[in-house]
């Protein structure tokens, strides 16, 4: 079951990867395609997908 949900980017990591804070207050790493790392910034409002069993890690939708 996949989950999708509103974020707010905190900071940008290495190896295709962005720290998230939900907006039900939880902080949760994600994965991004690389052509998309130099499109997003600091702050910019994204959508994650994640799994019901795996809160912690996401994807970018």
């Amino acid at each position: 079951f996949l989950l999708i949900k509103y974020a707010q980017v905190v900071k940008m990591l290495e190896n295709d990867r962005l720290e998230a804070q939900c907006f039900d207050g939880e902080k949760r790493l994600a994965r991004i395609h690389s052509k998309l790392q130099k499109k997003l910034n600091n702050c910019d409002i994204i959508l994650i997908s994640f799994h019901d069993y795996q809160d912690a890690k996401a994807e970018l939708f």
